[in-house]
């Protein structure tokens, strides 16, 4: 009888440490991602601020930094 507790104590303690293993890496991938394309937004807003969009070469610069945006989300 003792056994069958402290197996199923064991188990139980596995599962809420993998869970709890698990809920701490997408955290942090999603903190990560978060800052990144936060960055990304700022500085693409930026330079669309502060550059004449009017000559392709800018916004060419734009459309790339747009592009890399969205193939990250």
């Amino acid at each position: 009888m003792i056994s069958i507790f402290i197996s199923n104590f064991l188990v139980a303690k596995n599962k809420r440490e993998r869970i709890k293993t698990s809920y701490n890496t997408e955290i942090r991938i999603t903190k990560k991602l978060h800052d990144e394309l936060a960055n990304d937004v700022y500085h693409t807003m930026a330079f669309a601020e502060t550059q004449n969009l009017s000559t392709n070469y800018n916004k060419e610069i734009l459309l790339t930094n747009l592009d890399t945006i969205y193939s990250t989300t």
